[in-house]
């Protein structure tokens, strides 16, 4: 099992609400990861996106290159880069016609580029 630490960016709200989900389906567990979500009201922001470190932690090295080989990779690669404020690797990891839809919108962000600029935000 690889454990993955999710720091969140702000107090648990909609926006999280897939994390969540994942979680209570016991989805991260069928792909053999093991997901500890890291409020910043619990840890003061020590762990959060917005703070100068960040904590993310596999138990195995991540590969230097996009690998599409495995779910379970994918989804360890998106969380660390996440964490660590990495646009570049969550782009290479992101299909062409992504598409995400934040509740705050009317409209989903359509497309690795839209998404990427949403991020950059």
């Amino acid at each position: 099992m690889t454990t993955v630490r999710v720091a969140l960016d702000w107090s648990p709200n909609t926006n999280h609400i897939g994390l969540y989900l994942a979680k209570a389906k016991g989805w991260y567990a069928d792909a053999g990861l093991a997901v500890e979500i890291v409020s910043p009201h619990e840890d003061a922001y020590k762990a959060s996106s917005s703070s100068t470190s960040s904590t993310a932690s596999t138990s195995a090295p991540a590969p230097t290159a996009p690998s599409r080989t495995s779910g379970k990779d994918v989804i360890v690669r998106y969380y660390n880069a996440y964490n660590a404020g990495d646009l570049e690797t969550i782009s290479s990891l992101l299909a062409p016609d992504v598409s995400y839809h934040d509740m705050i919108y009317e409209e989903p962000f359509v497309g690795r580029e839209a998404v990427v600029a949403f991020l950059r935000k």
